[in-house]
């Protein structure tokens, strides 16, 4: 019995010995708003609107919104925000095998019956493209749910999303909603690939977040997504070959180009690693999440996780302290009990005739 408790603690205490955990680059949590000063490190693009619809709208609380409309048959050539980050502070560091940055979206439908998103998320000269929906379903023509382009288990695709909505062709709603879905999936839009899920569409939750992995060790990437709906690793697509580290990552984002009626999204802020999956828009949720991020990769000079590392130790001393109390009681206790019995002068067996 001592032998195995003893051989427990000693796993316990090596596996806390080689705990590792995703390294997030740059800051725990930096959010950028409307309001926010022109940076180096988190640039943001609010394309101009030449049509009059876009704008940035001040709440009664006087919070300020970037409000992105996509009118039928008037679509903005252009992606109405982007947002890059510098590749000296959230560049993907090499020889490491889980490199993350985070990037979370916080926002709100105004018309919930008709509500898509399409991003192009780019790293140097390397990009993805992704679909989803807030309003209960999206489809690329033929296919229905989340989508990705490149299909998962294949490569990252080349190129630079920057012009790809100036690139689509005027003409009806209906060719322009089909041209979105076309230049976004490297020119067909039957190249979209429906990430496999238990329930393939989001509906109207928010915030969305995109974690992005770059493992410069196996040479291989991962996107994963998540939302109130859809938890870590629920949604993710894992690619062959890493990305180029210390570079630029860039994040497009439009609403879709409608072939109905018009949509309209709200966008409050995007909060890089930070904000992850949750649905509160309290402020203080957002600090405390980033502090939960901030546990999670608390490090040693080894590596190790010095919070996992902690625990591990409070569960080996507890472990320890059981031992020695067993064999307290083993050797001491049980023993004094033999040394009473044996000078009991009364027999302990009663022979009865």
């Amino acid at each position: 019995m001592v032998t195995a408790i003893i051989k427990i603690a000693l796993f316990l205490c090596s596996t806390s010995a080689i705990s590792s955990d995703i390294s997030l680059q740059g800051p725990l949590k930096v959010k950028v708003t409307p309001n926010s000063p022109t940076s180096a490190t988190e640039n943001i693009r609010f394309a101009p609107d030449p049509r009059g619809q876009n704008g940035i709208i001040t709440s009664d609380e006087g919070i300020d919104k970037w409000r992105i409309v996509s009118k039928l048959g008037n679509q903005l050539l252009d992606w109405p925000l982007t947002l890059a980050l510098d590749a000296n502070t959230y560049g993907f560091e090499p020889n490491k095998q889980d490199s993350a940055v985070a990037i979370t979206m916080r926002g709100f439908c105004e018309l919930t019956s008709e509500c898509d998103a399409f991003f192009s998320v780019s790293i140097g000269n390397k990009y993805f493209s992704f679909a989803t929906d807030f309003d209960g379903a999206i489809t690329t023509g033929n296919q229905l749910g989340i989508q990705i382009y490149p299909a998962c288990q294949t490569q990252l695709a080349t190129g630079d999303p920057t012009n790809f909505l100036s690139s689509v062709t005027p003409g009806s709603a209906m060719n322009m909603w089909y041209g979105l879905r076309s230049v976004l999936a490297g020119g067909d839009r039957n190249n979209w690939d429906v990430i496999k899920t238990t329930s393939t569409h989001n509906g109207e939750n928010f915030p969305v977040t995109f974690e992005l992995v770059n493992n410069d060790i196996d040479d291989s990437f991962i996107v994963r997504f998540g939302s109130p709906k859809f938890r870590k690793g629920q949604i993710q697509c894992k690619y062959n070959g890493a990305v180029d580290t210390n570079a630029e990552i860039k994040m497009f984002m439009t609403n879709d180009w409608p072939n109905n009626a018009d949509e309209t999204i709200v966008i409050r802020s995007f909060v890089i690693n930070g904000n992850r999956y949750r649905r509160s828009e309290d402020e203080d949720v957002i600090i405390n999440n980033a502090n939960l991020v901030q546990y999670k990769h608390a490090k040693t000079k080894d590596g190790v996780n010095i919070n996992d590392k902690i625990v591990m130790e409070g569960i080996v001393l507890i472990m320890l302290l059981i031992i020695i109390g067993f064999i307290v009681k083993r050797y001491y206790f049980d023993n004094s009990e033999i040394k009473r019995l044996g000078q009991e002068t009364s027999p302990l067996l009663i022979n009865v005739q």
